[in-house]
């Protein structure tokens, strides 16, 4: 068998068949790591690759230094991508993840390089607006931990271990910080078919401001709602699997009609 080529430490393959059938990458949100999407494994049929961006600073990262600069996460997307050896069918971000999606798929464009089939933003607003979580990365320890409560933004698990915590926190601050400094600049909208996913509970991104992302898709948008809040993701994960499956199946060709 032949031996699969290397990839990008930005890139942590969860499932990698020799001949996949699709291929799809997902991008975690603030604070995250690649082993958020490691129980998709389970929903996935066998011929379908899954990827999961691994940003510096968290799990086999760990000793990296964390980001300070928006563009430099772009970059690091991107450039990862390209080490693919196939095409991409589906990207899906969650939350920041999202917007770290969005903003490398226009790098792509820009540096003519193939784009994903299908883009799938989850939980977050459309970019264009203003967002609805603020400073939140610049509160004093426990009001941060109070606000990241709120909407679920740490697990039970997590919040019970205080030397967990403390390594989570400043990865959650840091992409928080680079989240806030995001403003979108204006280009043409993206040659890529858009599914927003949202959960009908979620404070920060709600349904009808998810649905903004219409905007940034030239070919179709489609927006689909989970119970849930801002993770809904991790309560509906057979149902989001589904829905990206769902979405990359090849439309069915219609009988021809005999005259």
């Amino acid at each position: 068998m032949a031996e699969l080529p290397p990839l990008s430490s930005w890139l942590r393959p969860l499932r990698r068949p020799a001949c996949p059938r699709l291929t799809l990458v997902a991008v975690p949100p603030a604070g995250s790591g690649a082993s958020l999407y490691a129980p998709w494994q389970a929903h996935l049929p066998e011929d379908v690759a899954l990827f999961a961006v691994q940003l510096p600073g968290r799990e086999n990262r760990i000793r990296e230094p964390l980001l300070t600069r928006f563009d430099a996460a772009v970059e690091g997307i991107t450039s990862a991508l390209a080490t693919l050896p196939g095409p991409i069918d589906g990207l899906f971000g969650h939350s920041f993840g999202a917007i770290l999606s969005f903003e490398a798929m226009r790098r792509m464009r820009r540096l003519r390089q193939p784009l994903p089939r299908h883009f799938f933003a989850s939980g977050h607003i459309g970019p264009e607006l203003d967002s609805n979580v603020g400073a939140i990365h610049e509160l004093p320890r426990e009001q941060f931990i109070a606000e990241l409560r709120s909407f679920n933004g740490l697990v039970e698990e997590i919040l019970a271990h205080p030397q967990l915590l403390d390594i989570v926190l400043p990865i959650v601050r840091s992409d928080l910080a680079l989240d806030y400094s995001y403003c979108m600049t204006e280009e043409p909208p993206l040659p890529v078919p858009m599914t927003g996913l949202a959960g009908v509970d979620d404070p920060i991104a709600p349904p009808d401001q998810v649905s903004a992302w219409s905007h940034q898709s030239s070919i179709g948008f489609d927006l689909k709602t989970f119970p849930g809040s801002h993770f809904f993701i991790r309560d509906n994960v057979q149902s989001t699997v589904a829905t990206i499956l769902a979405a990359l199946k090849p439309p069915v060709a219609l009988p021809a009609v005999s005259r």
